[in-house]
């Protein structure tokens, strides 16, 4: 769940997408308050039933108690994405770009945008989804709802679900392996008990990429981290946020290196009496790459020489 808007009328478009079916459910709300909110829960819980869990994003008016008793009052698990990571709402901010595009195109045609979101929805509904391959109004209700596309007569719909859950499953595993190569992702080896520094919102040009208040993992839920620092502030941010410390260079002259010929270590001799040997490092040569200057041909002479 989750709101698209202002719109140049002042409205709001509250966004409600079943998770299993992909069916979508748009109201239009005056405000993000609980109180024009949840009247509107209470008319799509009506026609679906009441979800066991709702998932949305930590913005208003999710994070407020009104919210929360409602959730508590109908048995509701709420649930909610991480901070600053859009990608934990992901079905109801993928809806967001074609709904954008409508409504756009509705302003710009000078059509009624009500009436055009309506026919956006009735198309949604009715055309398989790219990631179960089945239209999310035979899933939600187990039967065909016409819509504009051409449909098959007499076409069986009750053993859909599975080959819905087979498809779903296969473009996951794809859209996994797509992006982690697109994006160059690795594993990340943040885990409990590491020091790690948290990733800030730039304010200016100097402002640095990470905080330099040091922080401590405490928990760590597949991607999900919270991490404590010493002043007692709690944070919870996706995995890639946080950036391990890496340990300076007292922490590393701490433990001597026991491997032979290192100096200052005790070595045995051909009598079996240790002495100490002291080898100094050898000498760092900086290779550095040199530019050939040509002569210019328009000179007789060159400046370089």
């Amino acid at each position: 769940m989750d709101f698209y808007g202002p719109l140049p009328s002042g409205d709001y478009l509250l966004v409600v997408i079943d998770r299993y079916s992909r069916f979508p459910e748009v109201e239009v709300v005056r405000s993000t308050k609980a109180q024009c909110v949840i009247p509107k829960l209470d008319r799509i819980f009506a026609v679906h039933g009441i979800p066991s869990v709702i998932k949305t994003d930590n913005g208003p008016p999710f994070n407020g108690e009104e919210y929360r008793w409602y959730g508590e009052a109908l048995g509701i698990k709420l649930k909610f994405s991480t901070l600053l990571w859009p990608q934990g709402n992901a079905e109801a901010e993928r809806f967001m770009k074609p709904l954008a595009k409508v409504l756009k195109t509705a302003k710009i045609t000078q059509r009624p945008w009500k009436q055009e979101l309506q026919r956006f929805l009735l198309q949604c509904r009715t055309t398989p989804h790219c990631s179960t391959g089945v239209p999310p109004a035979e899933l939600l209700f187990n039967r065909t709802v016409q819509g504009q596309l051409p449909t098959l007569v007499n076409r069986k719909v009750l053993n859909r679900h599975k080959e819905a859950l087979q498809n779903e499953q296969k473009r996951q595993e794809y859209n996994e392996i797509y992006t982690n190569k697109k994006n160059g992702v690795k594993k990340s080896e943040v885990k409990v008990g590491d020091n790690v520094l948290v990733r800030q919102q730039r304010k200016n040009k100097l402002t640095s990429h990470f905080n330099p208040t040091p922080y401590v993992v405490t928990k760590r839920e597949h991607t999900r981290v919270t991490a404590r620092n010493t002043f007692g502030h709690v944070i919870t941010r996706y995995v890639s946020h946080f950036k391990l410390i890496e340990p300076t260079d007292s922490d590393e002259s701490d433990h001597e290196d026991v491997r032979p010929g290192n100096p200052g270590q005790n070595t045995e001799n051909s009598n079996g009496n240790e002495e100490v040997v002291n080898r100094e490092p050898p000498p760092v040569v900086l290779r550095r790459s040199t530019r050939v200057r040509s002569k210019p041909y328009r000179f007789g002479q060159s400046a370089y020489n």
